[in-house]
């Protein structure tokens, strides 16, 4: 326990890969101050075998992070675990959370509370799976009157060439797009990402896809979205819904100018079973382009 003020990049690099990291606190009792516009964690390949960082809380101190910065970078990592962490602003603000780069094997994010972050919380690009549990990621916003501050923020972004992504029990709120795939990082779309259990909450976009992932959403709430609940560019994912997940805005549209849809569909196929759509004051499935295919089955779709 106690605190700590790091004003350099801590480079987690032992010289044998049989050599198992472990940084470890005692919970919010354990504060580490980011002092520094440098990255704070860096973890390499040789590092990242049996990782585990757990049980701390960071926080942004003495300077605004720049857009570039990441609280912990790992590269490569195998069987590794970052859990029971709590990353706030502090005195002054931060973009960027965790970066998980060409994971080898499974990587756990367990229990990661992001809070106040302007950037990406969470990054993923690369690598064959991550496995994201019971995690929070509040950008800043106002709740009365209801605004977006940073519209360009991201809860989790799989930037690509990641084979399997697991996501559960996540909470996202006031949240420029709450998770988005793309192509940005690595050049080849990612592999299959599943959403279970979570909610988007007042974000701009719940979930905004841009490549050609295969998407499964069950038991997922898409709520007062200022865009679009679900909003599929020009790409050609596959996407699945089931199990009385709940996507739209709602009737109670929070940013009326904007049209607060349900689902924007530019490309790419569409399956609902038992899915509730409320298009609010936008359109509840809004297809402005041609798709391959969209199929419902027992949804209740309203506007």
């Amino acid at each position: 326990s106690g605190r700590y003020l790091i004003t350099s990049t801590l480079n987690v690099a032992p010289v044998s890969i049989d050599i198992d990291i472990t940084i470890r606190g005692d919970g919010m009792a354990s504060h580490i101050l980011w002092g520094a516009d440098v990255n704070l964690f860096d973890v390499n390949r040789n590092a990242s075998r049996d990782l585990l960082i757990a049980d701390l809380k960071i926080s942004s101190v003495n300077q605004l992070k720049s857009d570039n910065r990441w609280v912990i970078i790992t590269t490569g990592c195998n069987r590794g675990m970052v859990f029971n962490v709590f990353l706030n602003d502090g005195t002054h603000g931060f973009y960027n959370g965790i970066f998980v780069k060409d994971s080898s094997d499974y990587c756990t994010l367990h229990t990661i509370h992001v809070e106040n972050f302007r950037g990406t919380a969470i990054q993923l690009s690369g690598g064959l799976q991550v496995i994201i549990n019971n995690c929070r990621f509040n950008a800043p916003g106002t709740v009365s009157p209801y605004k977006l501050i940073y519209t360009d923020s991201i809860g989790i972004h799989v930037g690509g060439g990641l084979s399997n992504v697991q996501i559960t029990t996540c909470w996202f709120f006031t949240v420029g797009t709450g998770l988005q795939t793309s192509k940005t990082i690595s050049p080849t779309s990612s592999g299959t990402v599943y959403i279970d259990l979570s909610e988007f909450h007042m974000c701009g976009s719940g979930v905004k896809l841009m490549d050609d992932s295969a998407v499964y959403m069950d038991n997922v709430h898409l709520h007062y979205s200022d865009f679009a609940g679900i909003y599929v560019g020009v790409a050609n994912p596959i996407i699945y819904v089931s199990n009385s997940g709940i996507i739209g805005t709602g009737r109670d549209c929070p940013n009326p100018t904007t049209g607060c849809n349900g689902i924007i569909m530019n490309s790419g196929s569409f399956l609902l079973s038992a899915v509730t759509i409320d298009g609010g004051l936008g359109h509840s499935i809004w297809v402005p382009a041609p798709i391959i295919e969209g199929v419902m089955t027992g949804c209740k779709i309203s506007n």
